[in-house]
């Protein structure tokens, strides 16, 4: 279960490699280490130009940059540069129509590393649930626990019990591990009692000692 969690948590490695923006040219502010911890990054996990603020989150192709240079100039795009730069870089792939799972693992990333600015957007929200939706339903079965589990905790966190505990019987309905299952009651028990408590945050479950 540790390693499915890991998995869903891991963003992908092909980050756009570069010093100069591919669009428009200016400079290119660079992620945060890999190793940080959500408490300690204070910037994304992928490069983001300083001009335009576009995330460098994937390589892209040029046929891509042809179409996020569009996007960009678009008032969607301008009204949400002061969102999170996932936000920002969850906007632009479901406008690229690309990898059906990179979305959620983007707006997932944003839960952990950027809390101070997912959180309490309300699109932000609303868009991680509906991707957490499709997700559930691309996913197979033993990829179903962890995702039930997290989600369990992120509704705990934003205050909606009702739907926190609809994930939690899900997911205690489907595990199979005693002793992590024991440990997750934990988290969750815990994050119920205190929604700022660092049990709520998505990866509890797999850094727990």
């Amino acid at each position: 279960m540790r390693l499915l969690l890991a998995l869903l948590l891991t963003l992908p490695l092909a980050v756009q490699a570069a010093s100069v923006c591919p669009i428009g040219g200016g400079a290119v502010a660079q992620q945060a280490p890999e190793n940080c911890v959500a408490a300690a990054c204070s910037s994304p996990r992928f490069p983001q130009c300083t001009e335009n603020f576009l995330p460098l989150y994937k390589s892209f192709s040029e046929a891509d940059l042809v179409l996020v240079a569009q996007y960009i100039e678009m008032e969607a795009y301008e009204s949400a540069v002061d969102s999170s730069p996932y936000l920002l870089a969850y906007n632009i792939e479901r406008f690229l129509g690309g990898d059906q799972g990179l979305p959620y693992q983007l707006l997932l990333q944003g839960l952990l590393y950027d809390a101070a600015r997912s959180y309490p957007d309300p699109v932000y929200m609303d868009n991680f649930f509906f991707e957490a939706a499709s997700e559930i339903n691309r996913s197979a079965p033993e990829y179903l626990p962890p995702i039930y589990a997290m989600l369990a905790l992120v509704h705990l966190k934003t205050r909606n019990t009702e739907r926190a505990w609809y994930f939690f019987k899900l997911y205690a309905e489907q595990e199979t591990d005693p002793e992590f299952g024991a440990r997750y009651q934990q988290a969750f028990d815990a994050c119920q009692a205190d929604r700022n408590s660092a049990s709520c945050d998505p990866d509890t479950l797999f850094t727990q000692p």
